[in-house]
């Protein structure tokens, strides 16, 4: 993800690449195949986001 680190230097990509990038991190955090979970209803993406993203934030408070 090197346009985060340098946006000027780099072009960021277009939403459909972001949204696979997230679908892959989600998959990966939830141990199911990507594949799998895109056959989901959205909904399911949008809830895992919102449990990995609490998780996260728990985490970094223990720290």
């Amino acid at each position: 993800m090197r346009w985060l680190k340098g946006p000027e230097l780099f072009e960021s990509p277009d939403e459909d690449t972001l949204n696979w990038l997230n679908l892959v991190m989600v998959a990966k955090w939830a141990g199911v195949e990507p594949w799998e979970l895109a056959k989901q209803p959205a909904v399911w993406l949008d809830v895992m986001n919102l449990s990995r993203d609490a998780e996260m934030a728990q985490i970094k408070t223990k720290k």
